[in-house]
């Protein structure tokens, strides 16, 4: 019987047993900010804190379910209904991830629902004959912050105005998006990634900038206000190079040896110059003190000092979630 029933008298529900349990968590440990829904019996099912959301966006009922583990809170809809109503929790900024049951009792990915793809962080969108940039997105008050990208260009000033969601949202799916604007959204990313505004930058710097987000290169070491033009082009240049050197060194490789020879690449900041040779780590560098980075210690995103970029490894880990309550 479909959890979001309202006969009071046919809220039964089949126990969860251990290796479906084991399962859902193994699920929720892989998607820890998502809701997760666990096809059982025909129905997409939400367990604990999982289930206490999707209740108060729904107003589907809150039950009580026994599985191998215990005891938890559940709640839910029917595998029919799947797409409407993991819509209206995308919709509310969830992000919703689906496993359904297959026709030989095991799951698989109905459809994952990311939070961040309802409308995207820097889509461009046009309103009244402008180009708008989609700065943030607060789900909770149904509005969209959007830069005003024309005036931005012109006259290099930042002027922001709210939208309703999803009006903006009915503007992004009308919009087919060219290659243009998929280069507009990778610049947009990086600079809102490295902290900086377009503003920051000269428009000879954005030349440069585009220019290397067009051709696929990376825009990360280039994305600071100090560095001049040439500065710019020179890094993303010593990028292109250390790419190619790098394939090269893979063409190169000596069957069955199991391993293709590495290429140590220097950046020589203060000349300007790149030289390498055969035997070490590729395709890293300082671009603040010109020295080499091996691959056991990349650089890291957000990890700065005065001096450049600095050559680190970082690793994680978190903590598998308890199922039942």
């Amino acid at each position: 019987m479909p959890i979001a029933d309202e006969k009071p008298s046919e809220q039964t529900l089949q126990p969860l047993p251990l290796d479906a349990a084991n399962e859902y968590n193994a699920l929720k440990e892989r998607y820890p900010n998502a809701l997760v829904g666990y096809e059982q019996h025909g129905n997409f099912e939400f367990y604990g804190e999982d289930a206490k959301r999707v209740s108060e966006l729904l107003g589907s009922k809150l039950l009580e379910k026994e599985t191998a583990l215990g005891k938890v809170e559940v709640s839910g809809f029917p595998r029919e209904q799947w797409a409407s109503q993991a819509m209206k929790l995308w919709k509310q900024g969830e992000s919703v991830y689906l496993s359904g049951q297959q026709e030989d009792g095991t799951h698989a990915q109905t459809k994952y629902f990311r939070r961040e793809e309802y409308l995207p962080v820097n889509t461009i969108v046009e309103l009244d004959d402008r180009e708008f940039r989609v700065d943030s997105v607060n789900f909770e008050q149904g509005t969209v912050s959007l830069q005003d990208m024309t005036l931005a260009k012109e006259a290099r000033y930042p002027i922001f105005r709210t939208e309703p969601l999803e009006y903006i949202r009915r503007l992004y799916e009308q919009a087919d998006v060219p290659m243009e604007e998929a280069v507009e959204i990778t610049v947009f990313t990086a600079l809102h990634n490295a902290g900086v505004a377009y503003e920051d930058f000269s428009p000879e710097q954005m030349d440069v900038i585009y220019s290397v987000a067009e051709s696929g290169g990376e825009l990360e070491e280039l994305l600071n206000p100090d560095f001049p033009p040439e500065q710019m082009q020179l890094i993303a240049d010593v990028q292109n190079r250390t790419d190619a050197i790098s394939r090269a060194a893979a063409e190169e490789a000596v069957p069955g040896d199991g391993e293709a020879p590495m290429i140590r690449v220097r950046f020589d900041g203060a000349q300007g110059t790149v030289s390498g040779h055969a035997g070490y780590a590729p395709a890293a560098y300082d671009s603040g003190r010109g020295q080499p980075c091996t691959a056991a210690a990349q650089p890291s995103a957000g990890q700065r000092s005065g001096n450049g970029t600095a050559c680190t490894a970082q690793t994680g880990a978190y903590k598998l979630p308890h199922y039942g309550r």
